[in-house]
């Protein structure tokens, strides 16, 4: 990890001590404890390994949308059979940027499933399993590492998300907590227009007329009382919930109709699960449902700011206009050039004083800029280069 600084035991116990006590995200952490004690007296592990390996089993526990066991098998493979793998790679170029990639992909999972293509935990276990029998059918993996890796093991993310640091993450996966649990009430200013609009419905002679059809026509899907939701839900927010397994293809179909006609996500008992207005943060972006009976007010409807907060947890949001975009082409420019100046003077033998006015010349400087700022920019073109998962 790049923030390893931000993955101790006590940050990590207290997110999640504060999800579990949400009654509407509870259902979602995990309640499997794993003893580890068995299945790896056969390994030795690496000094603080085991400390580390603990942490991040139970943060598996708390990420409500990724598989807990596929998340568990991939960091204890990391820690353990990985290590001899990686070794036995570090000489043959295209093993070791397999293990780069298998690195990365593991990151990935770790971050939840709002930041990274929605296939990351599938691709990990599978390079894995190719990595545990000397190579065998990687092949397809070639191409993605020459994608998303450098020879030197770099994680190349373009212009999207790398690693997110302890704030933005534990924002990000609470975001997730509240997607998967429907809970977007916080960030509402105008709850009333939902409770207005679930109290209509549950009070409409037509509704009531419909539902009793559906219990008639279909009594074993309603006997216990479960909840059904439609099909077809990946227009809106909240689409990592599962659909209602193994449904009648009729039934289906005359149930989203149903749920067509009264906005609804589903229902549950004899409740309807009325379609919220909601978000959703997505790899690519994050979206806005409005649902079709609600009368949006902009200014008044939703805690604009908590929503840019969460918008903004992935951390790839940089300021924009013509105000910055010059700005921040000078720096790219300023950050590569004092990069080539510090090799330059590393070459000569420069050091100091020396290599400072080597770098204020090649940046076409005034020659009284202060030193500190040309450490400054070293020291951040140097950090942006050397990012690595680790």
């Amino acid at each position: 990890m790049i923030y390893p600084d931000q993955w101790s035991q006590d940050q990590v116990d207290a997110f999640f001590k504060s999800v579990s006590e949400n009654a509407a995200f509870r259902e979602h952490v995990s309640q499997e404890s794993p003893n580890l004690e068995k299945e790896l007296k056969k390994w030795t592990l690496m000094p603080g390994d085991a400390e580390k390996l603990a942490i991040y089993i139970k943060w598996l526990r708390v990420l409500p949308n990724t598989n807990f066991d596929m998340g568990r098998d991939l960091v204890v493979f990391y820690y353990t059979e990985f290590y001899k793998i990686k070794r036995s790679l570090e000489r043959k170029p295209r093993g070791k940027k397999l293990c780069s990639l298998f690195t990365v992909l593991t990151q990935m999972v770790l971050q939840g499933t709002s930041t990274f293509p929605p296939r990351s935990a599938k691709l990990a276990t599978e390079l894995m399993n190719c990595l545990k029998t000397n190579l065998t059918g990687v092949a397809r993996f070639e191409i993605l590492a020459d994608l998303i890796t450098d020879v030197e093991g770099r994680f190349l993310c373009g212009f999207n998300a790398d690693e997110l640091p302890r704030k933005q993450l534990d924002l990000l996966i609470k975001s997730e907590h509240q997607r998967r649990a429907g809970s977007f009430e916080n960030f509402y200013k105008a709850k009333e227009k939902y409770d207005g609009y679930k109290l209509r419905v549950m009070e409409n002679e037509g509704f009531l007329k419909d539902r009793s059809i559906l219990k008639r026509k279909f009594p074993k899907v309603f006997k216990s009382g479960r909840r059904v939701v439609r099909s077809g839900q990946g227009e809106k927010c909240g689409s990592d919930r599962p659909q209602s397994p193994g449904l009648d293809s009729v039934f289906q179909e005359v149930f989203d109709f149903f749920c067509w006609k009264w906005f609804l996500d589903g229902i549950e008992g004899d409740e309807p699960i009325v379609t919220k207005l909601s978000f959703d943060v997505t790899p690519f972006g994050t979206s806005l449902f409005i649902p079709g009976y609600w009368s949006f007010d902009p200014s008044r409807d939703i805690k604009w700011e908590q929503l840019k907060g969460v918008h903004e947890s992935r951390g790839v949001v940089k300021r924009q206009g013509s105000a910055f975009e010059p700005n921040r082409r000078d720096l790219q420019k300023k950050e590569k050039l004092v990069l080539e100046a510090v090799e330059e003077s590393r070459v000569l033998g420069e050091r100091g004083d020396t290599m400072v006015q080597h770098c204020i010349r090649m940046l076409n400087l005034p020659p009284n800029t202060d030193p500190a700022y040309i450490y400054r920019l070293i020291a951040a073109a140097k950090k942006k280069k050397e990012r690595r998962p680790q």
